[in-house]
């Protein structure tokens, strides 16, 4: 079907995109989301005038480098809660845990709408440097930054179109911490913070799930329109909003919930 523009396989059993998915020369939007496919092939190149690609919520742990790069006519790109859990990756890393996954997806000139998975704190902080990438960003997951206790979300507030937020399996995390501006770019407590200063206007969903050691969730007192909130598997977590936060107005994140 070399005509094809548009193929949906989300929600299916489908464990293999076979190789000869490149002779859909002419396929525009391509939804693998909520499958079993673990790797892409490579063969996927040729799909050069896609320019949508959703992979979210999939199994999906490996794509080969220079696949993403190679579809230049990419405007959005799919990849929120992708990989696996508990299993270990082949060879032990999934590509979101590759600096090269961010490269490539900042040399898509048309890149408008993007949700990405990153699995290492090395690769976060280059993502965050990146110019192009958080102002296009509609969802986020983080996941398996192993050995960190404390996380910054600071550089968060700067994703002005920022929907969804996701971290889960952080197995020794304790603490998320903010740098404000406000207070000289020092990382403060939540008690002598301004609850005035509402940082995630965009937020509506965010999903925390088997983060153990996680004590709190404070930082959502600055995500005013927040609808949904997902915590699971956290062990540790006795509260949402810490009680060291002072009344300086209202705190309650959860006035909008559905």
């Amino acid at each position: 079907m070399p005509n094809l523009r548009v193929l949906s396989l989300s929600n299916t059993k489908i464990v293999e995109l076979p190789s000869d998915i490149s002779n859909l020369v002419s396929l525009q939007y391509l939804d693998l989301s909520g499958t079993e496919i673990k790797k892409l092939p490579i063969e996927m190149k040729n799909l050069v005038q896609l320019k949508t690609l959703r992979l979210c919520a999939s199994k999906l742990y490996s794509i080969p480098r220079g696949l993403i790069s190679s579809l230049l006519m990419l405007q959005g790109v799919g990849m929120y809660n992708c990989g696996l859990y508990d299993q270990v990756a082949e060879g032990g890393v999934e590509s979101y845990g590759n600096e090269s996954l961010v490269e490539e997806l900042e040399s898509l000139k048309y890149l408008m709408d993007l949700s990405v998975t990153i699995a290492s704190a090395y690769v976060f902080k280059r993502f965050l440097s990146s110019r192009k990438l958080p102002s296009c960003t509609l969802g986020i997951c983080l996941k398996m930054f192993k050995g960190s206790s404390s996380l910054n979300l600071s550089s968060l507030e700067n994703m002005k179109h920022l929907y969804a937020f996701m971290m889960k399996d952080f197995d020794s995390l304790r603490e998320i911490k903010f740098d404000w501006a406000e207070k000289g770019k020092e990382t403060v407590g939540y008690s002598s913070l301004n609850p005035k200063v509402k940082c995630f206007h965009g937020l509506r969903k965010v999903a925390i799930n088997r983060c153990q050691m996680l004590k709190n969730l404070t930082w959502l007192i600055f995500a005013p329109n927040l609808l949904y909130l997902k915590i699971g598997q956290c062990d540790e977590m006795e509260e949402v909003i810490g009680k060291g936060v002072e009344d300086g107005g209202n705190l309650n994140p959860f006035t909008k919930f559905i």
